[in-house]
């Protein structure tokens, strides 16, 4: 009983944090292979504990990011973050899951 007690208190927690559509230009950036890859990306929607972007190569569960969100008329917002999930977009690209780990 306990475990369905914790599940609905996740949830709940889940639901305290509203997330925003943004759908701002960004750019991702990210280690391969040693090397520092900066890539354009669209930051669909962001809340206090993550950050949904769509891009155009798959990055792993447990990959580091920064995210250079850049909108009109306001300073540029620099999250970094751990990628949590990467599936396939229905439009192409990829949509990546992701859990803030400090912002700037």
């Amino acid at each position: 009983m306990k475990e369905l007690t914790a599940l609905q208190s996740r949830n709940q927690n889940q639901r305290d944090f509203h997330r925003m559509e943004i759908n701002a230009p960004a750019i991702v950036i990210y280690v391969h292979n040693d090397e520092m890859v900066r890539e354009q990306a669209i930051c669909n929607d962001l809340s206090a504990t993550g950050v949904s972007v769509h891009m155009g190569r798959p990055l792993q569960s447990g990959d580091d990011i920064e995210l250079v969100i850049k909108g009109k008329d306001v300073p540029a917002l620099d999250i970094k973050a751990k990628v949590l999930r990467c599936s396939e977009a229905d439009n192409g690209g990829y949509l990546l899951g992701c859990a803030i780990t400090s912002m700037r």
